[in-house]
């Protein structure tokens, strides 16, 4: 993974926003916050993030907490989590050497501030006009003793339930992560996660996940290794129509996963970091279909699927002076297999995930970066064994400055399916004014493709000013133009959204809101109280 950074690295660490490679990383205590910042607030910092209407917050992002997915309501879990819970927060744009993520999709990565002493938290309920109703509570505890041994706890959970049509939807989520120092060069991370859904169609959908992650330092230039371990079952019910009948569809998936990292620097040229892994994942599926039908033919079978990758990655960063260069590379093997009632089949593939980024600090509070990225989107190995990868490239301008209160920030981006011969040009600006009063955030995002069949230009515009009034009270507005061809406009039919709130806080204990989302559209106009202790 190649970066340059043009700048110095006193500069690098004082801004709050820096571009490296992959990402943009986001230090929360560089920002000048005021404490009733959310995370949301923060995140409608960056270009390319698009808030796209009330309950798709982040499209196109995985979010993940300490690089492991977060399962609860990411909106309200963004709203409701302060954003100095955090000390930095990192956005993927192209995850695919770090991250081993294939898609076009990003990941916005938390990494929570520790709690030295004591417990603390967030229990916080909404309810809405929408039939729907969802608690959540978020806590953080800390221990340390004088042997230089700490543990800190993150809980989080959530219940959402819903009801439109005399229907009940379910969604329940619970995660722990721990933190468990043992002295000053070992360190135990501890995942766990259990997740239930139950809908119309979707009758009953269980999760659960674990996963250990083991840090030791080796001496004292900060050489490390890292080993991990985890296990993730899921096993759903769910109903899907045939042809000529209604099946019952259960499914159940265990999937391994293992690793070995080593990062250090290298002693033997200065400002030089070595970043390098084997990653394995082990997926296997089993879908069993009860069919039902009108005409009295009714059956049953099995089918079996298996995944195997096995990745080998490699990084290196090198800082001389203004400038910070970096390459990377990750190499998967993978294995498809499938054995159905009908055939046996199996394909192997390998892929070649590159990037190579040039960034530069050009100034106090200005940077550059320049990057290409080698991304693949998986074929859909469930149904059609047959169909190859999709490679892209993609080659992507960023440009940010920060000064006190004001951040502006612009991406240019270029996407290429290599195999379909068709491009996409976007061209996302974001902008942001945080004052004693005021927290003004505002962007555009505006993509032009073109392929064999169709050329299109598409787009946003979004404005979100946020008032801070005397007496701990504050008004929130957002408003998002979709310009004629963008998806959001010819799904709902309505050019624009637009969110109005008012919240009320008492000695930063309680906070109460209303707001009133997508009053443009009648069809998903709701009105939700929510309800914030703090303790």
């Amino acid at each position: 993974m190649l970066f340059v950074t043009f700048g110095t690295v006193w500069a690098q660490q004082e801004s709050p926003i820096v571009l490296s490679g992959d990402r943009t990383i986001i230090y929360i205590d560089r920002l000048a916050l005021q404490g009733d910042e959310t995370l949301m607030d923060v995140l409608m910092m960056y270009p390319e993030l698009l808030v796209s209407g009330f309950d798709n917050m982040l499209d196109g992002y995985q979010l993940r907490m300490e690089n492991v997915p977060i399962s609860c309501n990411i909106r309200h879990f963004l709203t409701s989590t302060p954003a100095n819970a955090c000390t930095k927060i990192q956005v993927c744009e192209n995850p695919g050497v770090a991250k081993g993520k294939t898609g076009l999709d990003g990941v916005i990565d938390l990494n929570m501030r520790h709690n030295t002493e004591g417990a603390h938290g967030i229990v916080n309920l909404e309810a809405s006009t929408a039939t729907n109703v969802s608690p959540m509570l978020k806590i953080n505890y800390g221990r340390n003793d004088s042997a230089g041994y700490s543990t800190d706890i993150y809980a989080n959970t959530s219940l959402s339930v819903s009801y439109p049509r005399h229907v009940l939807d379910l969604n329940q989520y619970a995660d722990v992560h721990m933190n468990q120092h043992l002295g000053s060069n070992d360190k135990l991370l501890i995942y766990l996660r259990q997740s239930y859904e139950s809908t119309s169609s979707m009758p009953n959908k269980q999760n659960y996940l674990a996963r250990a992650r083991y840090f030791h330092t080796f001496n004292q230039i900060g050489t490390e290794l890292l080993l991990l371990a985890g296990y993730q079952h899921n096993a759903e019910k769910s109903l899907r129509p045939t042809d000529d009948a209604n099946g019952l569809y259960h499914t159940k998936t265990g999937s391994q996963i293992y690793m070995v990292e080593l990062n250090t620097p290298l002693p033997f040229i200065h400002g030089l970091q070595l970043m390098a892994g084997w990653e394995m994942d082990i997926v296997n599926y089993r879908y069993h279909l009860t069919q039902n039908s009108i005409t009295s033919m009714s059956f049953e079978t099995t089918d079996y699927y298996s995944v195997m990758n096995n990745d080998i990655y490699l990084q290196m960063d090198y800082s001389i002076g203004p400038v910070k260069l970096s390459l990377g590379d990750r190499l998967s093997f993978y294995r498809y297999g499938k054995k159905t009632f009908a055939d046996i089949a199996s394909r192997s593939t390998v892929r070649n995930f590159i990037m190579a980024s040039v960034a530069a600090t050009l100034a106090k509070g200005h940077q550059l970066q320049a990057g290409y990225y080698r991304r693949f989107i998986n074929p859909d190995y469930l149904s059609a064994l047959s169909t190859s990868e999709r490679k892209v490239d993609v080659v992507r301008l960023a440009y940010t400055f920060t000064h006190k209160k004001v951040s502006t920030n612009l991406g240019t981006k270029y996407v290429r399916m290599v195999d379909e011969n068709s491009h996409t040009i976007q061209v996302n600006v974001a902008a942001s004014w945080m004052a004693d009063w005021l927290i003004l955030s505002g962007g555009a995002n505006i993509s032009h493709s073109i392929s064999m069949s169709n050329t299109a230009t598409y787009g946003n515009i979004r404005l979100a000013p946020k008032f801070r009034l005397p007496q701990q009270w504050r008004i929130e507005t957002q408003f998002i133009w979709y310009l004629s061809n963008a998806p959001e406009r010819i799904l709902t039919g309505t050019p624009v959204y637009g969110l109005l709130a008012i919240e009320k806080s008492i000695e930063n204990i309680l906070n109460l809101s209303i707001l009133w989302h997508d009053p443009f559209n009648s069809n998903l106009s709701s009105v939700v109280f929510a309800a914030k202790i703090m303790f």
